[in-house]
């Protein structure tokens, strides 16, 4: 992301559902330029899943707004 002058992200948690061990977590995102002009838009699911005690992301799913 840094090599395409993207510096900035707008993120804004939609839904939020799961159990002990995984988490679905439906949100919105906004990534900015470095100089602050949006670069792209749109829906971002991801998958948190825990292993050995730690959460990590075990699928990330982004889908662009078309332009």
């Amino acid at each position: 992301m840094t090599r395409d002058s993207i510096t900035g992200i707008k993120f804004r948690i939609i839904n939020l559902w799961g159990n002990g061990n995984i988490i679905i977590e439906d949100a919105y995102v906004e990534f900015f330029n470095s100089d602050g002009t949006p670069r792209s838009k749109g829906d971002c699911l991801l998958v948190w899943k825990k292993e050995k005690n730690k959460w990590r992301i075990s699928r990330d799913v982004y889908k662009p707004e078309k332009k």
